[in-house]
C-alpha cells in the first residue's frame, strides 16, 4: 500500500497533537498511524485511497457500519432543529426506548463518555448504601479515572489496589493514594476469593463492578454460575451490582449481555453503540429508587452537553435501527462466525492454531501454537499477526479484537478472505527472523 499522503499528514499532526495520537495505550494502529477519509459500510479510506477492512469499529462503537444512511439521515434533519438547549424534544423517545429494551432500567441519566457514566454510577451506589469503597476485578477496565484504572493487588487477604511499574493501564500523576483508599482489586471468576472477601470487607464496599463479559480481557465469559453467586452476594451483603456494559450494550443483543445471560444488575453503564459510534453518549442507568437520588437532589450530575439533543438523535436512530428487524443480530452473527470460519480455516494452512473467543458480535482471536519444534508465545504470534493484518488492510481493535456491523456484506467476506494468504506469508516470514 502506497501510505505517501497518511505519512506525510502524520508528520504534520505531530507538530500539534500531543503524541500524535488521541489515546496512547494499545494503540490499534501503533505500527503505523494512519488517517483516514471516507468510509461507507464495513470499508474505510485512507488519505491515499488505500482501502481497508473495519474490524475496528471504533473499539466497538460503530455497530451500524459506515454512513448508514437512515441514521445520517436523521442526524442531518435535527441539525434544522435547535441543538444548543438543556432541554429539548428527542428526551422522552429515547429514554422510554432505553428503558424497554434494557432489563435493569427504569431511568436513566446521560453523560458523555464510559468513565464519566462509570463515576456517576460509583457515585449513586456509595450514596445508596452509605458505604464507601468499591471491588473491581483484574483484567476489566472502566475507564480512564485515577480511581479505577491499573493497579495491582499482591495481598489475599487485604487486595488493596496499588500502582506498580510497568502497568500498561498505569499512569503518572495519579492522585495520590486514590486506589488504595477506594477500591479492592481481585481475580474474577474465584467464588472462594469473593465470598471471603466480601465476608470480612462487605460493611466497607458499596459496589462491585464488573464487565458481564469481559471484553478488555480478550472477550471471556464468566464461569457457569458465577455471575449469579456475586448477584446472590451482592443482595446478601447490601452491595450494588454494576454492570459495565459500555461495549456489551446493544452489541451483544438489543437487551446488553444482562438480557443476553439473564443477570439482573442494580445500576448500568451504557455507551459506544448506543449512539451509533458517530457521536459521543453514555448513560447511566438502574433502578428507580438508586436513581431518585438525583431528582432529589442527594447526588449531583452536571455537565454542559448532558443529553444534548444530536447525542439522543443518534441514540434514536440507532436503536430504531437496531429494533426495527429481529433478525439483524442474527444476520452480524452469521456473517462473522463466516470471517472467524475462513480466519481459522486459512490459519491451519500455516500451521497457526487460532482459538476464536467471545461471541459473534464482538471476538478476539487467540494463537495457541505455531510449531511443534519451535514454539511461540501466544502473545508474540497474536502480535505479529495483527500487525499483519493490519498492514494488508484489516483492522482490529486492541490487537486481537474483531467487532462486527450490521453492514457486513458477502463481499467484504470474500475480500477478507482474499486477503488472508497475504497475511499469514507475511506472518510467517516475520517469525522465521524470530527465530
Amino acid at each position: 500500500m502506497d501510505k505517501k499522503l497518511t505519512n506525510a499528514y502524520q508528520s504534520l499532526t505531530e507538530k500539534y497533537l500531543a503524541g500524535g495520537v488521541h489515546y496512547n495505550f494499545q494503540n490499534p494502529f501503533e505500527v503505523q498511524r494512519i488517517h483516514f477519509r471516507e468510509g461507507k459500510g464495513t470499508r474505510i479510506y485512507d488519505l491515499d485511497g488505500n482501502e481497508y477492512i473495519d474490524f475496528f469499529c471504533k473499539f466497538g462503537a460503530n455497530i451500524l457500519g459506515h454512513n448508514y444512511g437512515s441514521y445520517i439521515s436523521e442526524l442531518q434533519s435535527a441539525l434544522k432543529y435547535v441543538t444548543a438547549t438543556s432541554l429539548a424534544y428527542n428526551e422522552y423517545e429515547v429514554s422510554q426506548k432505553i428503558c424497554e429494551l434494557i432489563p435493569s432500567a427504569d431511568r436513566v441519566r446521560y453523560c458523555l463518555s464510559g468513565t464519566e457514566a462509570v463515576q456517576n454510577a460509583i457515585r449513586l451506589a456509595r450514596a445508596y448504601t452509605g458505604k464507601k469503597k468499591f471491588l473491581r476485578f483484574n483484567m476489566h477496565y472502566h475507564g480512564s479515572a485515577d480511581n479505577i484504572m491499573g493497579g495491582i493487588s499482591d495481598d489475599i487477604a487485604d487486595p488493596t489496589p496499588h500502582p506498580f511499574h510497568g502497568d500498561t493501564r498505569g499512569t503518572q500523576g495519579r492522585a495520590n493514594n486514590v486506589l488504595e483508599s477506594q477500591s479492592y482489586l481481585i481475580d474474577w471468576n474465584d467464588e472462594e476469593k469473593l465470598e471471603n472477601l466480601l465476608q470480612r470487607k462487605g460493611n466497607e464496599i458499596a459496589a462491585i463492578i464488573t464487565e458481564p463479559i469481559c471484553v478488555n480481557g480478550q472477550v471471556k465469559f464468566s464461569k457457569s454460575g458465577y455471575l449469579e453467586k456475586v448477584r446472590q452476594l451482592c443482595t446478601k451483603y447490601n452491595i450494588l451490582l454494576i454492570f459495565d456494559e459500555v461495549i456489551t450494550g446493544f452489541r451483544i443483543s438489543l437487551g446488553g449481555a444482562q438480557k443476553y445471560l439473564g443477570i439482573m444488575p442494580d445500576i448500568t453503564v451504557l455507551g459506544k453503540a448506543l449512539a451509533g459510534g458517530t457521536l459521543p453518549l453514555s448513560a447511566v442507568v438502574g433502578k428507580k429508587d438508586i436513581m431518585d437520588l438525583y431528582t432529589k437532589n442527594k447526588v449531583v450530575h452536571a455537565n454542559t452537553f448532558n443529553g444534548y439533543t444530536l447525542g439522543l438523535t443518534a441514540a434514536k436512530a440507532t436503536l430504531e435501527i437496531l429494533s426495527s428487524n429481529e433478525d439483524v443480530y442474527k444476520y452480524m452473527e452469521s456473517q462473522f462466525i463466516k470471517i472467524t470460519g475462513a480466519f481459522q480455516q486459512e490459519a491451519k494452512k500455516y500451521n497457526f492454531n487460532i482459538n476464536i473467543l467471545g461471541h459473534p458480535t464482538c471476538s478476539a482471536f487467540d494463537c495457541s501454537s505455531w510449531d511443534e519444534n519451535d514454539r511461540f508465545d501466544s502473545k508474540t504470534l497474536n502480535t505479529v499477526l495483527s500487525r499483519t493484518m493490519l498492514e494488508e488492510g484489516i483492522l482490529l481493535s486492541n490487537t486481537t479484537t474483531f467487532y462486527s456491523n450490521i453492514s457486513i456484506t458477502d463481499d467484504d467476506i470474500e475480500l477478507f478472505k482474499s486477503r488472508l494468504p497475504n497475511v499469514f506469508n507475511a506472518a510467517v516470514a516475520k517469525i522465521e527472523k524470530l527465530k
